[in-house]
């Protein structure tokens, strides 16, 4: 994702307008914005990544308990005393 598009806008206001403090103390203000924005991005795509592989593991695991159930419900069936 480019976020370089606050830079491409820079040119495009008025020298005067620029050498205001106020106006140094947004872009300061907006560029500090900027960084956290693509770093709270990065840390989402990271969770969202993890969450993705927790489920698929969950998925597995369920597949595998599943199996398991059954394995226990056939042992059961050849040999009854086992239900104790």
């Amino acid at each position: 994702m480019d976020l370089d598009f606050i830079e491409s806008a820079l040119p495009t206001i008025p020298r005067e307008h620029l050498k205001s403090s106020t106006v140094e103390t947004l872009i300061a203000q907006n560029e500090d914005l900027m960084v956290k924005f693509k770093t709270a991005l990065r840390r989402l795509s990271t969770l969202e990544e993890q969450n993705q592989q927790i489920l698929e593991d969950q998925m597995e695991l369920k597949r595998q308990n599943s199996i398991l159930h059954d394995q226990v419900a056939v042992l059961k069936k050849k040999r009854p005393n086992l239900e104790k």
